[in-house]
């Protein structure tokens, strides 16, 4: 099986969706195996990217890893080197529970981009109706596999919701090959990252962020720069403020008057 063969097998683009060229959805990256486009992502540290856990090394750990920024993979605006991968603890396999990976950053976003936060929630059924914006850089349609590379977004409900998966997606709105590892967003939070689908036109499953959180905020805490700490607050006693020269005179004249008395 030769390497694209592969990325194919392991990523599940967007359908019915519009190009993504807005700013706004920078923090939406693509992954590359040296210039091949292999998986999609999202920032959610300067330095951490979350993705899919079949996103992680899927040529090999002797492969060249990076992310792509900006809304054309093939020329991403900013290309950063990935220092290394991890998958989920409980990871085993695409499409099974756990499917979620980190990606740790060889330098900082640039900071005109924002990461997107993630959810710190537990879904429930609530969710199912509700509204989701998914965002990915895999094919524009099914037969034949065309656009990839290309950022894109698409919006639609949940459909159903299970203990490790939410569901959505049909054959007019949908994810599809290389959108794997993408967010899935309320609002500018994610929930969810692309998981799997039995094709591009049927429900797909994306892999919910809540029940692997705990992995997710220690691992992301460990790779994240220190932050800068704030300069201390002074303590004691408070200098008095600068005097202009009459001021200055006028409270040596008033002290003298004082003295007097």
């Amino acid at each position: 099986m030769n390497a694209l063969t592969l990325v194919t097998a392991l990523t599940v683009g967007i359908i019915g969706g519009v190009d993504s060229t807005a700013a706004t959805d920078d923090a939406a990256v693509c992954i590359l195996a040296d210039t091949l486009p292999i998986c999609s992502g999202v920032l959610v540290g300067v330095r951490t990217v979350l993705t899919a856990g079949h996103c992680v090394n899927p040529l090999g750990s002797l492969a060249t890893y990076a992310i792509g920024i900006g809304p054309d993979c093939s020329h991403p605006r900013v290309r950063i080197a990935i220092a290394q991968m991890q998958a989920h603890p409980q990871y085993t396999a695409m499409g099974k529970p756990f499917d979620l990976g980190l990606a740790q950053l060889s330098a900082d976003a640039p900071s005109s981009v924002t990461p997107f936060e993630v959810a710190r929630l537990t879904l429930d059924q609530s969710a199912v109706g509700q509204p989701i914006r998914h965002l990915g850089y895999g094919t524009s349609q099914e037969f034949p596999m065309s656009g990839w590379g290309t950022r894109r977004t698409v919006s639609h409900p949940v459909l159903r919701l299970d203990d490790d998966f939410l569901w959505s997606g049909d054959a007019t709105h949908n994810t599809c090959t290389g959108d794997s590892g993408g967010p899935v967003l309320v609002g500018d939070q994610v929930i969810a990252v692309v998981s799997d689908g039995p094709d591009c036109h049927s429900a797909s499953a994306d892999q919910r962020l809540d029940v692997g959180l705990t992995w997710l905020e220690a691992t992301r805490t460990s790779w994240e720069p220190a932050p800068t700490p704030s300069p201390a607050a002074k303590t004691g006693c408070t200098s008095a403020p600068e005097l202009g020269p009459v001021a200055l005179a006028l409270v040596l004249l008033r002290r003298r008057g004082q003295s007097r008395r």
